[in-house]
């Protein structure tokens, strides 16, 4: 390529070599779109003020841009064996009723948020990987892309659970299986780490989250869905 440069006198050719451009880093899709058809499952902390912020949230931004919320449930005391299955749960004196995840999907979702893992901490690695991959092949039997929301970082339990074996017994099951997913050339399955905007959160009861921490932890998943 040739510029020419202006002097006083005289136009002078001034040869220059080829310019090197740098390719700009592609944006990363949004885990969840602003016109996506959106579902939602989780546990108790769904079903409190993290699940409340959340959906608020969620429904502006899915109404704003075009798609939709189709459901938002929190099942107290539930795992995805109890979706999978539609088992109930029991949480204290109460039992919920828990959907049918092939019922969940029969609207078809764009987008499945799950929420859960809390309940599943004591399950062993491969264990939980078990149920995850049953959850995902329900999912991309139907068309839907999974975004997976891990536990946040409880610290009851009858112990103290902050940043303990088994909940990064858990991550590293949702982190197993998206590896194999990648690996298979299926549907990613992202993943929300919980953790950092909960850790240094008090829990009411050694669990669930209130007020300021609930809200806190539902603007960091919203944010990280939904790249803002």
């Amino acid at each position: 390529m040739t510029v020419t440069a202006t002097a006083s006198a005289r136009t002078t050719p001034v040869a220059v070599g080829p310019v090197q451009a740098r390719a700009a880093t592609p944006a990363r899709r949004p885990a969840i779109p602003a016109n996506a058809r959106v579902a939602v499952i989780g546990d108790s902390h769904t079903a409190g003020v993290f699940g409340d912020s959340l959906k608020h949230r969620l429904q502006r931004y899915l109404h704003d841009g075009g798609g939709k919320l189709l459901r938002f449930t929190g099942i107290p005391s539930s795992s995805v064996s109890n979706y999978l299955h539609g088992t109930p749960t029991q949480a204290g004196p109460q039992t919920f009723n828990t959907p049918k995840l092939s019922d969940v999907l029969a609207s078809k979702p764009d987008v499945l948020v799950v929420a859960l893992g809390t309940n599943m901490l004591f399950g062993s690695r491969q264990a939980n990987a078990g149920e995850i991959r049953k959850l995902l092949a329900k999912a991309d039997a139907a068309g839907t892309r999974v975004v997976w929301v891990g536990p946040p970082d409880v610290h009851g339990f009858g112990g103290n659970l902050a940043g303990s074996a088994p909940e990064r017994r858990f991550y590293g099951a949702l982190h197993d299986v998206a590896a194999e997913r990648a690996a298979a050339g299926k549907p990613p399955l992202r993943i929300i780490n919980s953790r950092p905007s909960t850790r240094e959160q008090d829990t009411f009861d050694g669990v669930h989250f209130q007020g300021h921490a609930a809200t806190a932890w539902a603007h960091q998943v919203f944010d990280d869905a939904t790249g803002r």
